[in-house]
């Protein structure tokens, strides 16, 4: 064999190899986070949000209504511990008045089922993950003209980017402010 044939067939063997060593492999299992709260209630001005803590990094969250008029948000790949199962929260500990409730449930393919009913007209419905530590956040926004939570969250360079943005006001001139000063008070 020649030097060059066997380097033609040399990547080639090791390619195959890789590939071969990758499907003999065993599956990786990843874990799927868990709730380690019950859900938290915070009165936003014109939204109620409805916080769940989790374990690990959560993915996503798919909200919909159901045909009762509540509110389902289902979470894949995040269970949801036996002592927080079943129980309706409320958020009355939150200074509420009871008239949004929260009900958790596990489904046998690893999904959180989260089940939101409120007494208040509920226009629109935001869930989203975030992180930092992890957490599920559940938007109820009362009207259509409210912003997403997306707008609420703007990263702070937007918010100087606009500050610098705006005309700065004049400052008075240091005459002026010198002879405020030592103005004496009139009687």
């Amino acid at each position: 064999m020649r030097a060059h044939e066997v380097m033609r067939g040399g990547p080639r063997r090791a390619a195959v190899c890789l590939l071969l060593g990758a499907l003999c492999a065993p599956a990786t299992v990843v874990r799927a986070a868990e709730l380690t709260s019950a859900p938290h209630f915070l009165a936003l001005g014109d939204r109620t949000r409805v916080v769940l803590f989790a374990g690990a990094p959560v993915g996503g969250a798919i909200a919909r209504r159901s045909a009762d008029g509540g509110i389902e948000v289902t979470v894949p790949r995040l269970e949801v511990p036996d002592w927080l199962a079943g129980r309706v929260y409320d958020d009355r500990e939150a200074g509420g008045t009871g008239a949004t409730r929260v009900s958790l449930a596990a489904t046998p393919d690893g999904e959180a089922r989260v089940r939101i009913e409120a007494d208040v007209p509920v226009r629109r419905v935001h869930a989203f993950p975030a992180s930092r530590p992890a957490r599920v956040m559940i938007d109820l926004l009362a009207s259509d003209d409210s912003p997403l939570a997306a707008d609420a969250r703007r990263p702070a360079t937007e918010a100087r980017t606009r500050e610098a943005a705006r005309p700065a006001a004049t400052p008075a001139a240091p005459a002026a402010v010198a002879a405020r000063e030592t103005a004496a008070p009139t009687a």
